[in-house]
């Protein structure tokens, strides 16, 4: 039975499942891998209980919850800065949903440079 997991991540959303219920050092890298976030360490990873109310995972045990409350549901995750997190507490913008069409870093964090007459052509 896969074991369907939804995660957001600014304004992007991703949807991915797994054969079995992973340890948390195997989601974190699962995450990395999917969103190429080299600062994802700075992010918390959360989901919302059956209160509505966001709950923080960071351990094998918290996670394991997580997969159980969810159970027979997609479980939602939801990646927050943390409030660590530099580029957040320098006012850095972060432009999520936007990859580097020069070196291929996603997000673009700090300037945004825009080609006005392509399509979609972005550098940072």
């Amino acid at each position: 039975m896969s074991i369907l997991v939804k995660i957001k991540l600014g304004e992007e959303f991703r949807r991915i499942s797994f054969k079995e219920q992973p340890t948390y050092q195997e989601f974190r890298s699962t995450l990395q891998q999917i969103f190429k976030e080299e600062a994802l360490s700075e992010f918390v990873i959360k989901y919302k209980d059956e209160e509505e109310d966001l709950i923080t995972v960071s351990s094998d045990i918290e996670l394991s919850e997580a997969f159980a409350i969810n159970r027979n549901q997609i479980l939602r995750v939801f990646l927050i800065p943390s409030p660590e997190n530099t580029y957040y507490s320098r006012n850095i913008p972060v432009h999520w949903g936007v990859t580097c069409d020069g070196c291929d870093r996603y997000p673009i964090i700090g300037p945004r440079f825009k080609c006005i007459q392509c399509p979609d052509y972005d550098l940072c």
